[in-house]
């Protein structure tokens, strides 16, 4: 064996080895669907369709919304 040459273990194969390794899937931030071509946005998050983006919404608390309308008028444009 080579100097400064590892072997991966034999069990467990690396992240370079895998079908997925650089591949970076997209998921709804509601139902943890796969996303299509049309993508519904709120402050950084991302919804499979507006349904879900409406009822993420609703779930949020007073305190969370004024955060958000903070956090938004406060990034750069």
């Amino acid at each position: 064996m080579r100097a400064g040459f590892i072997r991966p273990r034999q069990g467990a194969p690396s992240l370079l080895q895998t079908p997925e390794a650089g591949i970076v899937k997209y998921r709804c931030d509601y139902c943890g669907g796969h996303l299509g071509l049309t993508v519904d946005r709120y402050y950084r998050m991302r919804f499979c369709c507006n349904a879900h983006m409406s009822a993420y919404k609703q779930r949020l608390t007073m305190e969370t919304r004024a955060k958000i309308r903070e956090l938004e008028l406060l990034a750069p444009t």
